[in-house]
């Protein structure tokens, strides 16, 4: 037990004398973490977070430990991969879930720090296809396909994916050229054969739409067949068409085309339907040339079909064109035209209008005889009422104070037309047989007489002219100085009316010194008007010289030769009616 007791004073001793001599070996115990990362920072990957930080430079830092959560969970997991501050990688994470992560600074005592926080939020992976494109169209050309449409407007839109096949096919086949949106062309094909033509869209992670599909044939360079079976059926102011379309596969739209002497080709701008297409406000009795035209998708014409017709004629008691009354028609072809009309009652301004054949008051230059004694040397016939007319006008100028019958008649312009006469007794009666001597009159006639332009016998009755009783149809003698109704006429063969023609000479004169050699320009307003003239003082017909451009004449030799009257007459067809004359004369 002595023993024992000195063993350990032995032991007190020798730690007293190293105590004294080497300090006490035990120091105090390390608590304090170290400093904590800087510069820490995050960036997301598909499914991944990536995060870089600065260690700190405390002497006792030892390495960095890395924690990380969902926001929605409570617990912290420890990140076990390799730890680097330069870019540590935290993989197999929920895409588009926010993650918290914070990083803690270990020292070599095993101290850790509170740690920093930072979220991150990786990249989900896009399984999502891309919008399809619109406004997807084909427009068929020649053995090609034009296709045009609107890419979508998704952010990862990268491009799109072309596929064809002909409609009779089982699989597509991929387009390998240039995509344009505004015009990608696909060739090569055959013509005339339908194609279905299939769009995608592709997105940057290579998510393919299904794709929109669209169908159209192929169009051929060879001009489409004309249409067949034309029937034309014309009445007096429109012609009713009728065909069959040709049986090809690119067939587009028909075209009318029609024209007449009158004017130039029209196009029809109306609705085109092959079971009855009307052509209307047409002239009647003109003949017409109408041509159809088959376009197909190309804009390929067919060379067209050519048919001719003839509108129906006015018939007795329809309206003419001037608006008056149709009484005669020549069916024989007797007269140089073809209608007797009628003026419309208001063709006057005032109701019961009447005026006298001449006035009973001293001419003027007619050596004191007067007006109604001055005799005209007229005809009663079918086609005289408008020359009489003219005879009327030229010998019995009107006094300035009341107007005659003859010169009311033929100044007279209504609804354009300007051509109308005093008429005959003949042409006035037949006014009276056809229009209103009837159960319905027509032409709001009077029981009343009604002047001609007939002068009664000369020899007997230089005075007097002749009328028509519209309450009998009976005609008689009436001096001229008394007033009686007019009913002013007009004879026409087509429904169009010429304007006067207008002649001009080079100089610019009616009377010039003798042997002149005067330059003569016939113009008309329209071009395909013909005009014949005559030279000799008398009406030209078409036996007489066709004016195709100027041409030169010369005055008389010597002073008093007989004056030089041009004469000339314009029209269409068969029909010519617009005269007009000058004369031109040498100089005294």
């Amino acid at each position: 037990m002595e023993k024992k007791i000195n063993t350990i004073a032995l032991l007190c001793v020798i730690c007293l004398i190293s105590l004294l001599y080497f300090g006490c070996p035990f120091g105090p115990e390390d608590l304090i973490p170290c400093s904590e990362v800087t510069g820490l920072s995050i960036s997301a990957g598909v499914n991944q977070l990536i995060i870089t930080w600065t260690n700190p430079g405390d002497g006792d830092f030892d390495h960095v430990r890395i924690l990380f959560k969902k926001e929605s969970d409570l617990l912290y997991t420890t990140f076990s991969g390799v730890v680097d501050s330069s870019g540590t990688l935290l993989t197999e994470l929920d895409g588009g879930v926010t993650y918290t992560i914070r990083v803690q600074t270990v020292d070599s005592s095993g101290n850790i720090s509170s740690g920093s926080d930072i979220t991150g939020t990786p990249i989900a992976v896009d399984t999502t296809a891309p919008q399809e494109v619109s406004a997807f169209s084909i427009d068929p050309d020649e053995a090609a396909l034009v296709l045009s449409w609107t890419n979508p407007e998704d952010a990862d839109f990268d491009r799109v994916d072309i596929s064809y096949k002909q409609s009779s096919a089982d699989s597509f086949e991929w387009y390998s050229g240039n995509t344009d949106p505004f015009g990608t062309v696909i060739s090569g094909l055959t013509e005339l054969t339908s194609y279905d033509v299939r769009i995608r869209t592709v997105d940057t992670s290579n998510n393919m739409s299904d794709g929109v599909t669209d169908t159209a044939v192929t169009e051929s360079d060879i001009d489409p067949p004309d249409v067949s079976d034309v029937s034309i059926i014309a009445a007096s102011t429109e012609i009713v068409i009728s065909w069959t379309y040709p049986d090809i596969p690119d067939f587009d739209h028909a075209v009318i085309r029609y024209s007449c002497v009158y004017h130039d080709e029209y196009l029809y701008d109306g609705e085109i339907n092959p079971a009855g297409t009307t052509l209307s406000d047409l002239y009647p009795d003109t003949e017409y040339t109408i041509s159809i035209y088959v376009i197909d998708s190309a804009e390929n014409s067919s060379s067209g079909t050519l048919d001719t017709v003839t509108t129906e004629g006015f018939s007795l008691g329809s309206t003419g064109p001037a608006g008056g009354l149709i009484c005669y028609i020549d069916e024989s072809d007797n007269y140089p035209w073809k209608y007797l009309s009628a003026a419309p009652v208001s063709w006057r301004a005032l109701d019961n209008h009447t005026f006298i054949w001449a006035a009973s008051t001293d001419a003027p230059g007619e050596d004191g005889l007067n007006y109604s004694a001055i005799t005209i040397a007229t005809e009663d016939t079918m086609n005289s009422g408008e020359p009489n007319t003219q005879a009327i006008v030229e010998r019995l100028p009107n006094p300035s104070w009341f107007p005659f019958a003859a010169d009311v008649c033929s100044s007279l312009t209504y609804e354009g037309f300007s051509d109308w006469f005093l008429p005959s007794a003949v042409q006035l009666k037949e006014a009276y047989n056809v229009l209103h001597d009837r159960l319905i009159p027509a032409g709001s006639f009077e029981d009343d007489e009604y002047w001609t332009s007939v002068q009664s016998d000369p020899d007997d009755y230089p005075t007097r002219a002749e009328f028509v009783d519209f309450s009998d149809g009976t005609s008689g003698m009436r001096f001229k100085d008394n007033a009686l109704l007019v009913r002013p006429m007009r004879t026409f063969t087509n429904y169009f009316m010429l304007g006067s023609p207008d002649i001009s000479t080079e100089p610019d004169t009616d009377v010039f010194l003798p042997g002149t050699i005067v330059t003569v320009t016939i113009t008309c307003d329209d071009e395909d008007a013909d005009i014949y003239y005559t030279l000799d003082d008398t009406e030209p017909t078409r036996d007489d010289t066709l004016y195709t451009g100027p041409f030169s004449i010369t005055t008389g030799s010597e002073t008093g030769d007989p004056v030089r009257t041009i004469a000339v007459k314009a029209g269409y067809d068969d029909s010519l009616t617009v005269v007009k004359t000058l004369q031109v004369s040498s100089g005294d």
